[in-house]
């Protein structure tokens, strides 16, 4: 059995891609919701600081974390 590749499943990009457009109405619509979810990782990244490391890097600065 032959292994899969990247360049096989790459493959399937286009195909997804148009099927998003069509499921959303059109490539607006894929940016538009490419666009919601990566402000949605963004904003869990953020929150997943902890709190003695937030407060490190917004109240001294970043050269505590290098000390």
């Amino acid at each position: 059995m032959r292994r899969r590749t990247w360049r096989s499943r790459s493959r399937l990009a286009p195909w997804a891609g148009a099927a998003l457009a069509e499921a959303l109405g059109g490539y607006t619509g894929v940016f538009a919701t490419l666009a919601g979810l990566a402000a949605l990782a963004a904003a869990l990244a953020a929150g997943s600081v902890p709190p003695s490391l937030r407060k490190a890097i917004t109240g001294r600065g970043l050269t505590s974390l290098v000390r």
